[in-house]
């Protein structure tokens, strides 16, 4: 099976994406909303995968690379066969995690975005 992931900031900058070794896509219609979860490797013989700033980079030890992930980031996996993709998820990123085997990405699909706290602006007086 093959698939591409794509990850984009919120100004639409994609992010690289990491070693995945696991992905599972919930689509059921007991639940309103799609979720999908998306295990990453973070460590290579024992540290932590860096990301690099820049080529001439050596890697900075506090750019370790699961902390590209943020939440409310948007989120789309096309998976398939033979370079035949069909975009299978679209969402954003509800919630990462980290453990000693790697990195979870739990993600929810535009329902999401409902569940985002809003910000008030200002009170209207009472009446």
């Amino acid at each position: 099976m093959n698939f591409i992931v794509e990850v984009t900031d919120s100004k639409g900058n994609y992010v690289p994406s990491p070693l995945i070794t696991d992905i599972v896509i919930e689509k059921s219609i007991k639940n309103l909303s799609d979720k999908a979860s998306l295990r990453c490797a973070i460590f290579n013989l024992n540290k932590h995968i860096l990301f690099l700033e820049n080529f001439d980079d050596e890697g900075n030890p506090e750019n370790k690379i699961y902390k590209l992930y943020q939440r409310g980031q948007k989120i789309k996996i096309h998976l398939g066969y033979n370079d035949d993709l069909k975009l299978e998820f679209v969402g954003y990123i509800k919630e990462v995690k980290t453990d000693e085997e790697g990195m979870i990405l739990e993600c929810e699909d535009e329902l999401f975005q409902f569940r985002k706290k809003l910000k008030i602006n200002h009170f209207l007086p009472h009446r």
